[in-house]
């Protein structure tokens, strides 16, 4: 027969339970921080392009929105699992209390490719372009696919999409060079790219080529 827990297991229990959700509100204000940061640098970039100014108020709606419904789920959980304990009846025998945040230190089950962009936004014939892409809570050795369209061009050439893998030693920001195919002189053309893996995906902004 199942013994009562007791009142000191069960302040040990949700002392843990306050430790894990303190660990994860950690978690999430570092990659808050680094998202803000890259959104600050994306900003500086669309600076000269009013066209792109949607853009940086969409992801940073995007990253505030993410931030208060990992906070509200985080709280309710903690919140719900106190409640439960504490108006259970004493006399009946308590069941192990099972955490409700599974954490890990070493590995996040949560992941996001963000900040999909071009440096620069604009280059001449010829000008190679970087491909950049945020790979949150990504993996070494996971792969991302950049799927590159040019736009405008319903029946054209297809491109090669460009597939990479995150490198042991850098496993947030992933980047590869792209030489555009060359418009005709005096003459433009636009594309952009959708970064994907794991399930996720991210849209980059348009890249304008000038002849």
């Amino acid at each position: 027969m199942a013994t009562p827990q007791s009142s000191t297991d069960l302040v040990v229990d949700l002392t843990q339970r306050l430790d894990q959700a303190l660990r994860r509100a950690d978690l999430l204000e570092r990659r808050i921080a680094a998202w803000e940061k890259e959104l600050a640098a994306v900003k500086a970039e669309l600076r000269d392009f009013t066209g792109q100014a949607a853009l940086a108020t969409q992801e940073s709606d995007r990253v505030t929105g993410l931030e208060q419904r990992l906070h509200k789920l985080e709280a309710r959980s903690l919140q719900a699992a106190a409640r439960d304990a504490l108006s259970a009846p004493a006399a009946r025998p308590l069941e192990p209390l099972k955490p409700v945040l599974k954490l890990s230190p070493d590995r996040e089950d949560h992941c996001a490719l963000v900040f999909a962009r071009w440096q620069p936004l604009e280059a001449k014939a010829g000008e190679s372009v970087t491909l950049k892409v945020r790979c949150d809570g990504f993996n070494a050795g996971d792969e991302v696919d950049f799927i590159l369209t040019e736009i405008g061009v319903d029946k054209g050439e297809p491109l090669t999409p460009i597939r990479l893998k995150l490198p042991v030693d850098q496993m947030e920001d992933l980047s590869v060079q792209w030489t555009p195919p060359r418009p005709a002189k005096d003459g433009h053309r636009e594309f952009m790219y959708v970064a994907r893996g794991r399930g996720q995906e991210a849209r980059s902004p348009v890249l304008t080529v000038r002849g």
